[in-house]
């Protein structure tokens, strides 16, 4: 049986980025989410994205690199900056 990977830390040059793969228990359908978890300036910033398919949240879980989570990092601390 095949080790099922529902998180991944990932070292960027400035912080640690979580990744969970997650359902959204709010709703009836439960979409698929992906949360994106880290912390800046001691703040605890998640983003959730939902997915129709769990097969589609996977293979961002899957391919999701460094650079594309740095994006996600500079854009959020640009909202904090305004």
């Amino acid at each position: 049986m095949e080790r099922e990977i529902n998180f991944r830390i990932v070292e960027l040059k400035t912080v640690q980025v979580l990744l969970t793969k997650d359902f959204d228990s709010e709703k009836d359908d439960a979409n698929s989410l992906l949360v994106i978890t880290f912390f800046l300036d001691g703040i605890k910033v998640n983003l959730s994205l939902g997915y129709d398919l769990e097969e589609k949240r996977d293979e961002i879980f899957d391919g999701i690199n460094d650079e594309k989570l740095q994006n996600f990092v500079s854009d959020a601390r640009r909202q904090f900056e305004d």
